[in-house]
């Protein structure tokens, strides 16, 4: 019996080094090929430089382990009976009278710590480190800056506007809108003041800001245009 425990402590060694191995080795491709396509996706977005990539790259590394472990524990269990058998150590093991559940209890009760593990532990943290890529993918690499982008990344906001008749109606429309640290940014900006049955009236601002809203300026420039009311898409 201590000869087939030390045995089983062996296997397991050798078991654990090899699922770590194959984990570490297929994450780190995978990682690679995201991290690459990440930068594809950036490289039309200014706003969205190496480290902000990097950032989501690596806030992605646990989701993206916890994905292929099961994986890794298969094939690095294969990988690692092979390499036993290949040496001849588990056939010496056999032809001296030990059982093979004796030194494949203790690889078994591994890989399923190893689950435990990763549900128990792993998987909550990666969980939120997911969610937060997710938040800045929405934020530098959509198009339109995420949950804000209407009508293929332009915004189109349409409100009541008292100031030139009861019912009338105010557009805007920004090219742009980036959504950070609580502050919504907009870009090529257009509001469009509507009234009753006469052509629309155009205020152009280049950016405005505002903690959830776009700000308004103080003194827009409102000149005609030839747009008709009935253009102007629905918000």
């Amino acid at each position: 019996m201590p000869f087939a425990f030390t045995l089983s402590l062996y296997v397991t060694r050798v078991f654990l080094f090899a699922v770590t191995s194959m984990l570490a080795a297929l994450s780190g491709l995978v990682v690679m090929f995201d991290f690459i396509e990440l930068l594809r996706r950036s490289a039309t977005r200014p706003a969205a430089t190496f480290a902000i990539v990097s950032e989501i790259a690596a806030l992605r590394i646990p989701w993206i382990s916890i994905q292929i472990l099961p994986f890794a524990v298969l094939l690095g269990g294969i990988l690692a009976f092979w390499r036993l058998t290949r040496s001849s150590e588990l056939v010496v093991a056999r032809a001296a009278g030990i059982s093979a559940w004796q030194f494949l209890a203790a690889p078994v009760l591994c890989a399923v710590a190893l689950g435990a593990v990763a549900t128990a532990l792993v998987t909550p943290i990666s969980a939120v480190m997911r969610a937060r890529s997710e938040v800045l993918d929405n934020v530098y690499l959509k198009p339109g800056g995420g949950p804000l982008a209407l009508a293929g990344g332009q915004l189109w906001l349409r409100q009541a506007d008292t100031q030139l008749t009861p019912h009338g109606t105010a557009m805007l429309h920004a090219t742009s809108v980036m959504l950070k640290d609580g502050t919504l940014n907009a870009l090529g900006i257009s509001v469009f003041r509507l009234d009753d049955g006469s052509k629309p009236r155009k205020a152009a601002l280049k950016t405005a800001s505002g903690p959830s809203r776009p700000a308004a300026p103080s003194r827009p420039t409102i000149c005609p245009t030839p747009r008709a009311a009935s253009s102007c898409p629905p918000a």
